[in-house]
């Protein structure tokens, strides 16, 4: 299933042929594959088909939008003119564990190669709790895709996801970590025949800094009660066991940059006419190609000849780095030096501003 789901509400049934029957009636093209799926345990006679409109509601998401999203909102599951599916009864399947988010940095201050490394797929973990603080019975899925499955079936529950990740500096420099902690309560309420079966849901987030970097800790104070902090205890546990603050590919893209952004500037302070900059506005595109070794000699030669009226035929390209790799496939290089220029373009392309004006005229 989606690494992203955070909660999916669902009918259940107690045969596979009323969830089937389910599904089948109320399957729709513009469904996600999860919500046409059916899992069940088929030990206990236990069939769950996720509700249309409601399945993924909310996702991971939450944690780039969970300010906006602070206080009480309620999700429609079935409106009460609606007939409830014979033999059907509503509960939430509840993900929990190491899951991922889509983390966008939004810091206008910093540069942007800062904000496009920041950004990513990123770790979270998700742990929940009966209102009561007892814990949920975990059980075992399996899906008519053949996939496995561990959920808690609810009714009502308390949930906290914990996320944590590095801040750079303007220069590539982790100066700290910052840390975000999202808390909610969930809980079905279907039982008044004139009104719509809803998903009451309640949250609140709070953010941390630690500068400067300091071991993970979730601060949550006096007015939470032992139930949240219950779960601080199990999200924060889960997060440093499982989870990373910072992925393998963030660092090899954070060290790519701090490592070529030194060889330019040392580049740069070569006497006149020597740099790498001066070379290329001597020579065409493709000798410029010829004599490109590192990546920020690809950046160079991106903000000379990336400028794409100045070229032909290159399929709507509009970035430096799309103009470039279009130029790569019209050279009478081999393959591999070509797979090589592409493979450079991954500096250019993190560096260069989205609007950039290429240097040349």
């Amino acid at each position: 299933m989606e690494q992203r789901l955070l909660l999916v509400p669902v009918y259940g049934f107690g045969s596979m042929e009323q969830a089937v029957s389910y599904r089948n009636t109320t399957q729709d093209q513009r469904w996600t594959e999860t919500e046409k799926t059916i899992f069940y345990n088929q030990g206990h006679a236990k069939y769950y088909v996720p509700i249309p409109d409601g399945g993924g509601l909310p996702t991971i998401g939450l944690m780039e939008v969970a300010r906006v999203l602070a206080g009480e909102r309620r999700f429609i599951l079935r409106r009460r003119q609606d007939a409830k599916p014979p033999g059907a009864y509503m509960a939430i399947m509840l993900m929990f564990g190491a899951k991922r988010f889509d983390y966008v940095c939004r810091d206008q201050e910093a540069p942007s190669w800062v904000r496009r490394v920041s950004s990513g797929a990123r770790d979270c973990f998700v742990a929940w709790l009966r209102s009561d603080g007892l814990p949920h019975h975990r059980i075992t899925l399996r899906s008519t895709e053949n996939e496995e499955l561990d959920v808690h079936i609810v009714r009502g529950a308390r949930g906290m996801v914990y996320t944590r990740r590095p801040v750079l500096g303007e220069r590539g420099h982790i100066e700290g970590f910052a840390s975000r902690v999202v808390g909610l309560s969930l809980s079905v309420f279907d039982k008044h025949p004139d009104k719509d079966d809803v998903l009451s849901w309640q949250m609140f987030s709070l953010d941390d800094q630690d500068w400067p970097v300091a071991q993970p800790a979730i601060r949550l104070g006096h007015k939470y009660d032992q139930v949240w902090h219950g779960l601080a205890a199990q999200a924060l546990g889960g997060f440093k066991q499982e989870c990373t603050a910072w992925p393998v590919d963030a660092e090899t893209k954070r060290r790519l940059v701090m490592t070529q952004q030194a060889w330019s500037r040392a580049d740069a302070r070569l006497p006149s006419q020597s740099g790498f900059y001066e070379l290329v506005n001597q020579v065409s595109w493709q000798d410029a190609l010829r004599l490109v070794e590192e990546p920020w000699q690809m950046e160079v030669v991106c903000r000379v000849y990336g400028e794409w009226r100045n070229h032909h035929g290159n399929n709507g390209a509009r970035l430096p780095t799309e103009v470039i790799s279009a130029l790569i496939d019209k050279t009478d290089f081999s393959e591999e030096r070509r797979a090589e220029l592409r493979g450079l373009l991954e500096y250019p392309s993190l560096v260069l501003p989205v609007s950039q004006t290429p240097l040349r005229s």
